[in-house]
């Protein structure tokens, strides 16, 4: 005959493992995360490196060929972050969707600027739009992001401002 202490033992203890192990992002968490992720890059929102202390690992992993190799670590993503583009001005980026799996998140968001007039051949004032798409992975344990991909339309961004793009 088999003891109910037998059984109760083991299921205890996957239950106890069960319940130690990182849970799976929610949907309001990767909403939270891609509008945080997103705020960084906007204008006047990240105004002091530990800011990025509750979003984002020591050792975080920034990639967008569009700005050259890749960043890594808070405080080359801060300076990352709080480049003055001299071609525009008032930025707003902004998640559209979302969607997630358990540690990663894909964010279409969207891009709002006003050119400044420097360096480009559009008055100052003229309204700038373009959308790209953000892949963010979370560390399941520190709720912090260590790795964010990035891809967009910068292409359009430069012939917005008046430039001439040979593809």
């Amino acid at each position: 005959m088999v003891q109910l202490t037998s059984l109760l033992v083991p299921l205890f203890a996957v239950a106890s493992l069960a319940s130690s192990s990182p849970k799976c992002l929610t949907d309001d968490e990767a909403w939270s995360f891609s509008r945080r992720w997103l705020d960084i890059w906007s204008t006047g929102k990240l105004t002091k490196e530990s800011q990025l202390y509750k979003l984002v690992t020591k050792n975080v992993l920034n990639l967008d060929g569009t700005y050259g190799a890749a960043t890594i670590g808070i405080d080359a993503l801060y300076a990352s972050a709080t480049y003055v583009d001299p071609l525009v001005t008032d930025v707003v980026q902004s998640p559209e969707f979302v969607f997630h799996s358990c540690d990663s998140i894909a964010a279409r968001w969207s891009y709002n600027a006003v050119s400044t007039g420097n360096g480009s051949t559009v008055p100052a004032g003229t309204k700038i739009f373009l959308e790209g798409i953000e892949l963010l992975t979370v560390d399941l344990k520190s709720r912090l992001i260590y790795n964010s991909t990035s891809s967009a339309d910068w292409v359009l961004l430069a012939t917005q401002l008046g430039q001439t793009v040979n593809l």
